[in-house]
């Protein structure tokens, strides 16, 4: 037998219930590398128990001829065994040493890991060996460098490290919250992460069963299919999590929130006709709570009212359209809509009436024919003194002839009253019939009537031209005829100003889309009309109202071109 120059005790502690035979020299030969098999020899194995069973302690002789290869056969002997878990949530490092008495610690970058919730630390035997772990929870790139578990075995120190890098985040993306109506279409939830496939996932159901899911998956996302279920209830709030187990520990989940409604009903009539400048007032109704209501016009996006009641005081043409009563409950709307008819009222000004001004110096009775005119279809027009009209539709008149009662001497005031479909009326200028005395008259001309010295004599202007309105004063001195005030005025640029005072009076985006057709008309009326312009102080006064609405006509910039510098000039 070869004398052996050096020799190795080493003390190995395991299990008892692990020992079902002695330690035999194969074990030792089997753990070492070809390259000292014939270099170490086994002398000697002393076995004993401890007093409680708990492990077995054998005391083993090696032998080996060359001092210089006790360093090679520790290391061979160690049999360390390190391995490291990444996971997104939770990392596990494992370190084996062989059972040795002593105290275990652990180190982060040299700086000993506290006992805190954060780190978890245990140990097990497996097979012959200790394996002692350290669970690092809730993992941060902060987590990320070397791990030293240490143990020191009276006054011996053995250390072994493992370096814990390249964390990887699992990064989820889920639907946001969703509402549904409960009778509502089918809808999906998601959860995605570019990692899926290295997961299960799992959807779990909290609260009321407010739908049927369905889960799938494609390459990136598990998809939750819901239809939604009839409800008894107004609302209710069920939670959906979507659960991504790895086999190796690792878990994170998301959880989407699911409100179900029960569909409000709404009440509002569906369509409705008013005459222009009345009131309009609209309240719209439902049956439950609601998170807000809104009023649009034409389109869903043009608010016209932020809240259930559509109110507006003197409605003009502009206000005819569609409206929309939009309900939400969360995120969801519903709607009804309301068609809004505009019915055409004439203003005062646009009834002409004739003669404004009767003066007679008869005996007993005289006849004295009225004469009532309003532009457009659709009128009736009475008047309150005299007999049953006669109506003229080729020329939207009516004619009533009154007796004037000469001998009471009593001016009578008559006027026309003209009413459109709805019943609602306008009332015209007075005609006034008045007895006067002999004296020295001016004598019927131009349709005015014969006429006593000092009268006035008023004569609408659209006796004299069609596109005028408004009316021209006469008076009769000493039998003579003269102009005392020309009220007349454009008939075209009333109607326009009119037309600027609709458009503006309906708020929403829809005024901004319409501002640039309105201001080429009046760009163009102001060039058509540039003479009355100039010489009628009446119109005069109505181009500079409209000039003033469109310059208070805040959030939007009005482009001024040639011609209505002009007007701004006239002005």
């Amino acid at each position: 037998m070869t004398v052996l120059s050096s020799i190795l005790y080493i003390i190995i502690c395991f299990p008892l219930w692990q020992i079902s035979s002695s330690l035999l020299e194969e074990d030792f030969e089997d753990s070492l590398p070809p390259s000292l098999d014939n270099h170490v020899y086994l002398h000697q194995e002393v076995r004993a128990a401890s007093g409680d069973l708990s492990y077995y302690e054998s005391d083993i002789e090696i032998s080996f001829s060359d001092p210089s290869l006790e360093g090679e056969i520790r290391r061979s002997l160690e049999n360390l065994d390190i391995y490291t878990t990444l996971l997104p949530t939770t990392t596990v490092m494992h370190e084996d040493f062989a059972p040795e008495l002593g105290n275990i610690a652990w180190y982060h970058n040299s700086v000993k890991i506290p006992n805190v919730q954060k780190y978890n630390t245990s140990s097990n035997w497996q097979g012959t060996m200790v394996l002692y772990t350290l669970t690092v929870n809730d993992v941060t790139d902060s987590d990320q460098g070397n791990y030293t578990c240490s143990l020191n075995s009276s006054g011996t120190l053995q250390a072994k490290s493992t370096i814990l890098g390249n964390i990887k985040t699992l990064q989820i993306s889920s639907s946001d919250n969703v509402d549904s109506f409960s009778d509502g279409d089918q809808f999906n939830l998601t959860c995605c992460s570019p990692d899926i496939g290295e997961f299960n996932v799992t959807w779990t159901e909290n609260g009321p069963a407010g739908g049927t899911g369905n889960p799938t998956s494609n390459t990136t996302c598990s998809i939750y299919s819901l239809t939604p279920n009839a409800i008894e209830l107004l609302s209710l709030v069920t939670s959906y999590t979507c659960s991504f187990q790895r086999n190796k520990g690792a878990t994170i989940s998301k959880t989407i929130k699911v409100t179900y409604y029960k569909k409000a009903n709404i009440i509002i009539p569906s369509s409705l006709q008013i005459s222009a400048r009345k009131n309009l007032n609209v309240n719209c109704q439902t049956n439950m709570n609601v998170t807000k209501i809104v009023w649009t016009k034409n389109t869903m996006s043009n608010i016209v009212a932020n809240s259930g009641i559509l109110q507006q005081d003197g409605v003009t043409p502009a206000w005819a359209g569609t409206y929309f009563c939009v309900v939400y409950q969360g995120s969801l709307s519903t709607y009804a809509n309301l068609t809004v008819i505009i019915i055409p009222l004439p203003l005062t000004e646009e009834i002409t009436v004739y003669p404004l001004q009767t003066y007679l110096t008869c005996e007993n009775t005289a006849p004295v024919q009225l004469t009532c005119c309003v532009n457009g279809p659709g009128y009736t027009r009475n008047f309150t003194n005299g007999s049953p009209p006669i109506h003229d539709t080729t020329l939207n008149c009516s004619y009533s002839n009154m007796n004037f009662d000469c001998n009471t001497k009593t001016p009578v005031s008559v006027s026309c009253v003209v009413f459109n479909s709805q019943n609602d009326n306008v009332t015209s200028k007075a005609m006034t019939i008045s007895y006067v005395q002999d004296q020295q008259n001016c004598k019927a001309q131009d349709g005015r009537p014969e006429t006593p010295s000092g009268k006035t004599y008023d004569v609408p202007c659209q006796t004299f031209d069609t596109t005028m309105l408004g009316t021209k004063t006469f008076i009769c001195n000493d039998g003579s005829w003269s102009v005392q005030e020309d009220n007349c005025y454009s008939a075209r640029i009333f109607q326009e100003l009119l037309n600027v005072q609709d458009v503006v009076s309906v708020p929403g985006p829809q005024l901004l889309q319409s501002f640039p057709k309105l201001l080429d008309n009046i760009t163009v009326l102001a060039t058509s009309e540039k003479e009355t312009i100039l010489n009628s102080s009446k119109t005069l006064e109505l181009m500079v109202q409209i000039i003033s609405i469109l310059a208070n006509t805040t959030q939007m910039s009005v482009p001024v071109d040639q011609p209505m510098m002009q007007v701004c000039l006239y002005v």
